[in-house]
């Protein structure tokens, strides 16, 4: 699940989801549109329900955007620019490459919070995994974005890594999760026409793998496939504007020479597919939003407490203005002599972006 364009600019009515019909002007306002009005569009800014509903239209409206947005839902990962699939090495690595947890040989526990410049906007993860049996690891993640009382995304996923190195003596790790995805409109009408199968739902997708591979210590080859199949995610079978979870693939490398780990990825998400005369470099160029990234981590020993500190850099360049700086910073120290916790933090300075800049923060408990 990934990040998608928000092309506010190509906001087409003819595309959108929810198509403004005299038939549907005419509904019951709710008490969203009291608060949110086309009277009330000087004051928008103060009134954080609005904010919240444009945020929400930008992310939906255009039919060929997928559903279940996901903004790098790792400190970590994020500081160093999303540049994560050969990294892999925690348990939030679920959301990059299954294949990375078979390198977690101990308990470990995460959780993320990311903070959008829109009120009651949020996102929210919590994740944990446990090593077990012929050097397998399994994790369990619950991932939600959206707002109380609009909309709200969920992702249940279930994930297997497995290092295949004692059974074929080849540095390979495959892994695979397994996804529950549910969608809710909590301040929708239930009489309104889109919604005939009600305003919650959930969806099933195949499931995503990824492959990690380690010709030297210190360097690795990683690639991922996210959702292989998309699914349409409409709560009216007869819905033609529906959304959808979009094939996501990545390929990196990274190399961590001492307490330096240096990455780069190219993630490609496919779009809604296209038809039409138009040559291939076109039609390639319309429907897949391609990224190119880049990051940097560096720990730094410290004489308190055993502890470390990181410092963090990135980059990400792409297509439909998905390009931003990164930077961030971590603490790592051991709580005892069972347990360490480490607190990471992110900044994404992203300008082009209808979603500004975002903070993140973690908390990676392990023993």
């Amino acid at each position: 699940m990934n990040r998608r364009p928000l092309r506010a600019r190509n906001l087409k009515l003819k595309k959108s989801r929810i198509k403004l019909t005299p038939q549907k002007m005419q509904r019951p306002q709710t008490h969203i549109d009291h608060q949110c009005s086309i009277g009330n569009v000087n004051n928008w800014q103060s009134q954080p329900k609005c904010m919240v509903l444009i945020l929400l239209l930008m992310l939906m409206s255009v039919g060929s955007q997928a559903a279940f947005f996901n903004s790098d839902v790792s400190a970590r990962a994020a500081g160093m620019g999303g540049a994560f699939v050969a990294v892999a090495d925690d348990t939030t690595s679920v959301f990059w490459n299954p294949a990375g947890i078979a390198q977690i040989g101990h308990f470990e526990f995460a959780s993320t919070q990311v903070a959008y410049p829109v009120e009651t906007f949020s996102t929210q993860l919590m994740a944990g995994s446990i090593p077990m049996f012929w050097n397998g690891t399994f994790a369990l993640s619950l991932l939600q974005t959206g707002a109380p009382d609009l909309y709200r995304e969920q992702t249940l996923q279930l994930t297997y890594g497995h290092d295949l190195y004692d059974w074929i003596n080849f540095p390979l790790s495959v892994g695979l999760s397994f996804k529950r995805l549910s969608l809710s409109y909590p301040g929708a009408d239930e009489s309104d026409p889109l919604f005939t199968d009600g305003t919650s739902k959930a969806f099933y997708t195949l499931p995503s793998f990824g492959l990690l591979y380690r010709p030297l210590p210190n360097f690795k080859i990683a690639v991922a496939q996210d959702n292989p199949r998309p699914i349409q995610l409409s709560f009216n079978p007869d819905d033609e504007g529906y959304n959808r979870v979009n094939r996501t693939f990545r390929l990196g490398v990274a190399w961590t020479p001492n307490h330096t780990t240096l990455t780069t990825e190219v993630v490609s998400e496919k779009f809604a597919p296209t038809y039409g005369s138009r040559k291939t470099i076109l039609r390639v160029i319309t429907t897949y939003s391609t990224q190119f990234r880049i990051g940097a981590e560096h720990w730094i020993q410290l004489s308190l407490l055993g502890s470390e500190l990181a410092v963090r850099a990135g980059r990400s360049i792409g297509n439909y203005d998905m390009s931003s700086w990164n930077m961030g910073a971590g603490y790592r120290f051991a709580l005892s002599r069972l347990f360490s916790l480490q607190f990471d933090y992110a900044f994404s300075y992203a300008p082009t972006s209808e979603l500004g800049n975002y903070h993140r923060m973690s908390l990676l408990i392990a023993r």
